[in-house]
Order: structure tokens, then C-alpha cells, then sequence
């Protein structure tokens, strides 16, 4: 099931991008430089792009991270490749509602422009991630992944507001 809705979450997503111009044109793509950071995978993301060339899988305690060596099929990226500086952060309501803010990554700041100047992104990128992440958030296994990661990056931002 995961690889039929990240298919679809993938095609939705397949031809928007941050800004009208290629974002990595600012930073000479920084975010696809392929480091150890890497990224985080959806559940039945490993399955779905396993086996294509430039990508290793780390297993962490909170889920699978990808890395890669820079060189990927732009098709074949992974879903927060495709929404990169930003984060659908995921909250349930006391009504027991899902709701989503689109944030900038806070991860991202150290290394894309577009986060430290927070610039003004393409509203059809915004919203085009807001849909793909409700479209996810139907099956519960997504939905888990979602909250969880969300109060993780809210941690983080709660960490760094401190500093």
C-alpha cells in the first residue's frame, strides 16, 4: 500500500519546485552534495527506491535515512528531497483533526539559502506539499511517522530558540 500512495505523492510532486528558477543555482546545490546527514525516509520509502544507483541506507532507531553520493534520478528522489527546505509539521487537534503547518526545516538552515533568507517560496510548492502530506496522512502507519517526526523537529526548534 505505502508504495502506491508514494507513487502518487511522488507524481504530484514530480514538476514543482521551491522557486520558478533552480534554487540550487544560489548555493551550487549544496542540498544534493551527498554527505552523511542524509534524509529521512517515509515508510516503504527503503523498498521503493532500494536498488537505484547513488544511495545507501542507514537504519536508525526512529526509521531509515538515505544518503546519497549527489548523482540521482530526479524521479526517483525521495519525498523530503522533494520538499526540501520545507517541512509539512503535522499536529493532532484536540477534536483529534490532523493539521499541518509548512515550515522551513530547521535542519535546513545550515546549508540553504532559501531557509536563512527565508524567501518567499512558490505558494503552489506550499501547497502542493500540504496536499501530497494529507493525501499521506489516510493511512495510519504514515500518520504515526508523521507526528512522530513532527514533535521531533519541534523539539529541535524548541532547542534551538534557546541558544
Amino acid at each position: 500500500m505505502h508504495r502506491n500512495i508514494l507513487t502518487e505523492v511522488y507524481g504530484r510532486l514530480d514538476k514543482t519546485t521551491p522557486l520558478k528558477s533552480n534554487c540550487g543555482l544560489l548555493c551550487q546545490a549544496r542540498c544534493c552534495q551527498g554527505d552523511d546527514a542524509g534524509m529521512w525516509l517515509l515508510p516503504g520509502e527503503r523498498e521503493l527506491l532500494h536498488g537505484q544507483e547513488g544511495y545507501r541506507f542507514l537504519t536508525e532507531e526512529d526509521g531509515d535515512i538515505l544518503l546519497c553520493n549527489n548523482h540521482c534520478q530526479r524521479d526517483m528522489r525521495p519525498f523530503a528531497c522533494r520538499i526540501f527546505p520545507l517541512f509539512p509539521l503535522v499536529r493532532l487537534s484536540d477534536e483529534g483533526k490532523f493539521t499541518i503547518d509548512i515550515i522551513y526545516d530547521p535542519r535546513a538552515s545550515s546549508i540553504c539559502p532559501l531557509a536563512e533568507a527565508d524567501y518567499p517560496l512558490r505558494s503552489m510548492f506550499r501547497y502542493l506539499i500540504h496536499h501530497a502530506t494529507t493525501y499521506m496522512l489516510r493511512d495510519p502507519e504514515l500518520a504515526k511517522w508523521w507526528l512522530e517526526h513532527s514533535s521531533y523537529l519541534e523539539a529541535l526548534m524548541d532547542i534551538q530558540s534557546y541558544q
